[in-house]
Formats: structure tokens, C-alpha cells, sequence
């Protein structure tokens, strides 16, 4: 009974900690539930005496850190590779992998690079780093990264041809770089968070020469050196806290400790992430497979856990930065309609699905699309409250008329398909709801509940007309409006707004990063007037470690195992993290 009570207890204290967390961009007040005993460790966690496994939902085993975009592979990538610059808990770039200097006119950034060694013990360079800006401004790049929008001096007319290397970039020797803006830009140093791509292995970046002023050379060029760029095993030009010693896709990846790392030697031999299920993170806790998991927050499993007598696990939970939404596909243009958007956000009962699965692990955002930078969303509350017959009068004034059976403008029906990953414990209920809109609006609709890969296939070719997915927003307001700029790789939802390009714009001309941050705030307010995409839901963090592991640290602004080298296993407890 005990243990029960001490979960409701729990569950109060992360329901009263809410309203402390608005002020911060990032979310770092949490509430805790600290193991006091590792009585009931399971046997499996035992027999692991130096080494930790990690919860993940995938591991598509994509470790060259430009392309990983999924939770597993960016897990595998943070432990193989360190980033320039480093965000804290509290979402502010600083020192990573260099110390940086800034120019008294806020135009050139000089970085000076710390000992980090290959594995054949090569020092980390200079080149390399400049290697990998070469690499993320070339033509087609398609990955997770964007810097675009750091307007370094002689990138235009790199780009154009019309010089044979970019000007700003600048090798002062092998361990320090500078790189010079033509303008002072707010929050610069924030798409400095990229890692070394090495030019022994990777091959050079720069355009050769000989082949600037022969167009087709040109476009042939760049396709075959990104081709092989991201082919390459970029695990063998690895330079992180561990080494890649094996890959399963799909299953299980293993690591051993670099034992030359920068920082510190890893206190922990192995390492290892683990797909599990969404959903069955609890049992994999419970039963000791692993000892590290950020759940999907089911309270029936919290309670089991303690119910079980299994006191050994830690659990922490904060407001974080994952948002589901629906997200569409501007190539058809039913959604480039306004009142489309807004019917569908009006006319699906988005509380209900939250009330269903997640409850008061998740609220519904307002007005802000992305709130996690917003201070005033809870203010301005929701702009698209439920409301079936809003959503069909939207529609009406629109021009889609309705029979009663099915619903057109101008001859063409409204009709469109919705892909969701099945292993989303939400899947059913959104499934559910979007059919009971569609039926209450006589919209035409078909919803596809797809395995992973099949999702992403479908949505990263543009073949679904929309879909729903789960993201984490990046811990910069302007990391993650690259994902809304017109010219970015990251807009794969193709949106064109000329509002929002102004505000992206605006923030560009900002040399202040405080005035910087309203400009982001009024971003995201109009993003979410326009509904560039639906938000359905914030999502609380839950996480959940076995009271063996000691020394991590946790916070939104990077992933857990960016930390991973601090780590120990040990068998008595020490100080509460």
C-alpha cells in the first residue's frame, strides 16, 4: 500500500509542477521519484556489471550524424560523435568540442579544438570541421542539419561558381578555425552545434577547380560526393565517448569505451541501445533488459512497477519538447485552402485523443504552435476549440458543399488520405477520432496505419497526403524554425507562407538575441494562426533508471546519451541525482 501511495504522490507532484515550468525556454523543473534501494534489482541488470543498456523505439542504423533522424540513430550518433559547440539545460549554446571567441563586431567566430582523437588516435582538425560546413552548404544535401541561414562571407559566390573556395572559412592551423559573417546574427552560434566530417575519410567537400564553369560537371559532382559521403561507415571515422562494435538494425547496437576520449575516460566499458516497443519500456525495466528508458507515460505501468515491489527504479518527469501533429503535404492543394486546415483542427476532438491515451501526461498546445518558446500560450489559450459545427460552417463559407453524403468545390471532392505509425500507442484513438470527423464533416477519408518504415517511406516521398507524427523540437527556436523556411531541406511538408518567411527573415536581422526571441515567438504564433501543420498534443517526458546506474544527467537540451561517458554502474547507492 505504501508503494501505491507513493506513486499518487508522485503523480500530484507532476501535476503541481506544471505551472513553474513556463519560463523557462527549456523545461528543466521536474519532479522525481528517487529509487532508495536496489533490493529487487532483476538478476538480468545484475550480471551487467560494466555496462548500461538504453530503451530505444528504433535503430534504423543510420550513423553518419548529418543523416540521423530518428530517436535510435540520434542516440548512436551522440555517443560516436561531439558537436563544435554544446547547448546546456537551459537551451544556450556554448563551449563543445572548441572554445569559442567572438570579434568585438560579432562577425567572426574563432574556435580553438580540444584533444579529441580518431580511433587510430589522429587528432580531430580543423579541416575536418570546415570538411563538414563545405558539406551541409552543397547543393542536395539532404539531412538533419541546416546552417543556410549563417550568412558566411563568400558563400554566394562559392555556390554561384564564381570562386573556388568560401572566403569566410579560414584554417589557422590544425587545431583552430575561424569563420566570418557579412552580418552579426543573434543566434549564429547556435547552427555551430555540428560534428567533425573527416577529410581522410570522408573525402574533401570543396568543389574542385576544374569543373566550377562546366555546369553538368557541377550537379554530377555534388551528387556523387554526397552519394558517397553518406554511404561511407561513419562509425569508422568516429571520434566520440564510445566506439561502434556492432549493429543490428532494427534490434541492438553495441559500444565499447573510447578509451582516449576528450572529456574523460568513460566510467563504463560497454554500452548498448535496445529497441523496445513503445509501450513495453516498463517490462523491459521490470524484467532488467535494460536500465535506461524514456517511456511512453502509461500510468497503469507506473503503478505495477511499485505495486511489484520493484523500488529500484528512479523516475523523473518534466514538460518536454516532444509535439504530435498532423502534418500535410502542400503539394495537394486541398490543403493550401485555409478553411480545410482550420475545419480539420476545429472538427477533430483533439482533448478526447489526449484523454484517451496520454491524460494529464499531455496538454493540448495554445495558440503557440510549439510552446516550449512560448510565455504567452497559456495566456491566449486555444484558437481552435472543438466544435463541430464551426468546422462545417468553415467549409461551407469556403465553397465545399456538402450532400449530406459527401462534400466538393468547384467539381472537386474533398476526399484525402492520413498515414499514422502503427506501433503509436495513440494510433487507435487518432484513427478513431479522425474517422468521426471526416463522418460528421462528409469529408472523404482514409487512414493507413503503417509500420515505421513504411510510414516514413510514405511521408518522406511526398506519397501521403498527410500524416501524423511525433517531434522534438529542436532546443533553438531557430534550429527549429529552419524546419518552416521556404529554402530549407527541413520543410518536408513543402509550406509556403509569406508571413511566416518574414518573421524568419526579421530574426535574421537581429543582432539582439533577447529581441531576437520575440520575433521566434511571433513566429510560432503565426504558424499556428495559418496551421501549418495541427498540433495534437505536448507530451510530458517520462523517465524511467534503474537505481544502479549513477551519474547521468538529464535535460532537454541534448539527448541522455550525450552524457553517457560520466555513467557508472555501481552496487550501493551514492548521492541522489
Amino acid at each position: 500500500m505504501r508503494r501505491t501511495i507513493q506513486v499518487i504522490s508522485f503523480i500530484l507532484a507532476l501535476m503541481l509542477c506544471v505551472s513553474a515550468l513556463a519560463d523557462s525556454p527549456l523545461n528543466m523543473n521536474m519532479a522525481k521519484s528517487i529509487a532508495g534501494s536496489l533490493e529487487g534489482v532483476p538478476e538480468k541488470s545484475r550480471e551487467r556489471t560494466d555496462s548500461i543498456v538504453i530503451a530505444v523505439p528504433d535503430l534504423r542504423g543510420v550513423t553518419n550524424p548529418l543523416w540521423a533522424n530518428t530517436q535510435g540513430d540520434s542516440y548512436m550518433t551522440s555517443l560516436m560523435f561531439d558537436e563544435l559547440v554544446f547547448f546546456d539545460e537551459y537551451g544556450l549554446p556554448g563551449n563543445g568540442l572548441a572554445d569559442v571567441t567572438v570579434s568585438e563586431d560579432g562577425l567572426t567566430y574563432t574556435f580553438l579544438l580540444k584533444n579529441a582523437r580518431y580511433s587510430d588516435l589522429a587528432l580531430v582538425k580543423s579541416d575536418d570541421f570546415i570538411n563538414t560546413i563545405y558539406i551541409l552548404l552543397m547543393p542536395g544535401y539532404d539531412g538533419s542539419f541546416d546552417i543556410s541561414r549563417l550568412p558566411i562571407l563568400g558563400a554566394e559566390p562559392y555556390l554561384a561558381g564564381t570562386t573556388d573556395s568560401i572566403l569566410g572559412l579560414n584554417r589557422l592551423d590544425d587545431n583552430r578555425f575561424s569563420v566570418t559573417l557579412t552580418r552579426k546574427l543573434a543566434d549564429a552560434l547556435d547552427l555551430f552545434a555540428i560534428p567533425a566530417m573527416r577529410v581522410e575519410h570522408f573525402g574533401s567537400a570543396i568543389r574542385p577547380i576544374e569543373i566550377k564553369e562546366d555546369e553538368t560537371a557541377t550537379r554530377l559532382w555534388y551528387e556523387g560526393r554526397l552519394r558517397e559521403i553518406k554511404e561511407s561507415e561513419a562509425n569508422l571515422a568516429a571520434y566520440g565517448q564510445y566506439d561502434l562494435v556492432s549493429l543490428e538494425k532494427g534490434g541492438r547496437a553495441v559500444f565499447a569505451a573510447n578509451q582516449d576520449y576528450w572529456r574523460a575516460k568513460p566510467s563504463t566499458g560497454t554500452f548498448e541501445l535496445l529497441v523496445v516497443p513503445v509501450g513495453e519500456e516498463y517490462k523491459a525495466i521490470a524484467e532488467g533488459t535494460v536500465d535506461i528508458a524514456l517511456c511512453y507515460p502509461l500510468v497503469d505501468e507506473i503503478n505495477e512497477l511499485w505495486q511489484n515491489g520493484q523500488g529500484f527504479v528512479s523516475m523523473y518527469s518534466w514538460l518536454g519538447d516532444v509535439t504530435g501533429y498532423i502534418g500535410f503535404n502542400y503539394g495537394n492543394p486541398i490543403f493550401a485552402d485555409f478553411a480545410v486546415r482550420q475545419a480539420i483542427a476545429r472538427g477533430l476532438n483533439r482533448a478526447e485523443i489526449i484523454k484517451a491515451t496520454l491524460d494529464s501526461w499531455a496538454r493540448l498546445p495554445g495558440m503557440t504552435l510549439f510552446d516550449t518558446f512560448s510565455k504567452s500560450a497559456d495566456v491566449l489559450g486555444e484558437l481552435y476549440p472543438f466544435s463541430t459545427e464551426s468546422a462545417a460552417a468553415l467549409l461551407d463559407e469556403a465553397g465545399w458543399a456538402s450532400d449530406g453524403t459527401t462534400r466538393a468545390k468547384n467539381g472537386v471532392p474533398l476526399e484525402f488520405s492520413i498515414v499514422i505509425p502503427q506501433e503509436s500507442p495513440m494510433a487507435t484513438v487518432i484513427e478513431t477520432e479522425l474517422y468521426k470527423m471526416a463522418d460528421s464533416l462528409t469529408i472523404k477519408l482514409t487512414v493507413d496505419k503503417l509500420p515505421f518504415e513504411e510510414w516514413l517511406a510514405r511521408v518522406t516521398s511526398g506519397e501521403a497526403d498527410a500524416y501524423v507524427a511525433a517531434r522534438r523540437i529542436p532546443v533553438s527556436p531557430a534550429l527549429a524554425a529552419n524546419t518552416f523556411a521556404l529554402d530549407s531541406q527541413l520543410n518536408d511538408e513543402g509550406f509556403d507562407s509569406g508571413s511566416a518567411e518574414r518573421f524568419i527573415n526579421w530574426a535574421n536581422l537581429e543582432t539582439d538575441r533577447t529581441r531576437q526571441s520575440i520575433v521566434y515567438e511571433g513566429l510560432y504564433q503565426q504558424l499556428y494562426l495559418e496551421l501549418s501543420v495541427i498540433p495534437i498534443y505536448r507530451r510530458f517526458e517520462y523517465l524511467m533508471v534503474n537505481a544502479r546506474v549513477r551519474n547521468f544527467y538529464i535535460s532537454t537540451g541534448h539527448e541522455i546519451t550525450s552524457d553517457a561517458y560520466r555513467m557508472i554502474v555501481t552496487t550501493s547507492l551514492g548521492v541522489e541525482q
